[in-house]
């Protein structure tokens, strides 16, 4: 525990010192430091840290180190159900040394590049520190073991927090880049064109569409998923086993019940108490809450399936960040909000990752030499 405890206070005070300073070079600098440490523990960690690791991590290892080509080991790779950007990425890790060193870092570089990029481009309506805090106790450590989809999660939040910030175009193309890291990312495209649609004259009326539909889908999600999953151009039908096999989460519980239902509390302050001119963002992440919730629910009779709820659930970290933005009193300081806003983080990270041991990441072993 004390390693996380460390880097996590390290990357946190960076990031902290990142927010607050007007000087560029010195931004620049604490973004890079908070960035560097929680890369660098990630690659120093053993194999042994990370559920997802012996199916497929150390399969792409041995098979870079024992491909004669590129071309070898990319059919290869493909042809097991790996996506082409992924493939690269190992590929290029395991040639750089025999450990997962490399690989890891590589992993973690990306998801980690991707992930500030949005926490800095969401700093008009979420604090970075506090953002940045909320990724650490939710979700940073699932990213040594989901490792591929958490880079196509990064990736389709930064092509979200751009679309927020008015670019048309990018977003759109850096989705497919997500599904070259995991399939599961055409959900992508989803997410921006719903962000468009909330942006424009009928965002009251797609509010409701989707809260009826998030309830519908809570009660009718077998059929609804098997419909859905059918257009998805690779590993449906791996998919559709795991929708129809009521394997139950266990690491999880019903936390995450709680947890979403307190985010979608949070976020009907903005949409409906506060006078704000644009709701736009808040609307969204809104839905993204109530998507979150049914996935929780879920997750209690399809565990896995939930993993495809994670593009929505990420979004947990800009929600939670509102507690002492909205909740605080005019006049006074927030400091209450932010310790009940730090709590509820811990005790997410103690319940699933401590004591659940989500991922098998806990505790963490540095690498034998």
């Amino acid at each position: 525990m004390a390693v996380y405890f460390f880097t996590f206070t390290g990357a946190i005070l960076f990031m902290h010192l990142a927010e607050i300073t007007d000087n560029k070079k010195k931004r620049a600098f604490c973004l890079v430091g908070s960035a560097i440490i929680l890369i660098i523990i990630a690659a120093m960690r053993s194999s042994t840290v990370g559920h997802d690791i012996r199916y497929y991590q150390t399969k792409l290892l041995l098979l870079s180190h024992s491909s004669e080509s590129f071309s070898e080991f990319m059919s290869v790779c493909i042809r097991r159900g790996t996506e082409p950007l992924y493939c690269i990425v190992a590929y290029i890790g395991g040639k750089m040394g025999k450990t997962f060193f490399w690989t890891f870092l590589l992993n973690e570089a990306l998801i980690i590049f991707f992930t500030y990029a949005s926490i800095w481009n969401f700093r008009n309506i979420a604090s970075p520190t506090l953002t940045l805090s909320c990724f650490l106790f939710f979700y940073y450590l699932r990213g040594y073991s989901q490792t591929r989809q958490f880079i196509a999660i990064a990736v389709v939040m930064f092509a979200v927090s751009l679309i927020v910030k008015g670019n048309r175009l990018v977003p759109f193309l850096l989705v497919p880049i997500a599904m070259g890291f995991h399939s599961s990312a055409i959900i992508g495209f989803a997410l921006l064109f719903g962000y468009l649609v909330l942006n424009g004259v009928f965002s009251k009326i797609f509010l409701f569409i989707f809260t009826i539909g998030g309830i519908s889908l809570l009660f009718f999600y077998k059929p609804i998923f098997a419909w859905a999953l059918r257009f998805l151009p690779v590993r449906a039908e791996k998919y559709l086993k795991i929708l129809f096999s009521n394997s139950k989460v266990e690491d999880m519980g019903y936390v995450g019940i709680v947890y979403w239902s307190l985010a979608i509390l949070i976020m009907l302050i903005p949409v409906f108490v506060l006078h704000i001119n644009d709701k736009t963002i808040y609307y969204f992440m809104l839905i993204m809450m109530i998507l979150g919730l049914c996935g929780s629910f879920i997750q209690n009779v399809a565990g896995a399936v939930q993993r495809i709820f994670l593009y929505a659930n990420v979004f947990i970290i800009i929600v939670i960040p509102q507690i002492p933005r909205f909740l605080a009193i005019k006049g006074r300081k927030s400091y209450f909000f932010h310790i009940i806003a730090y709590a509820l983080m811990v005790t997410f990270w103690v319940v699933v990752f401590v004591r659940g041991n989500s991922g098998e990441v806990f505790p963490y072993v540095f690498a034998s030499s």
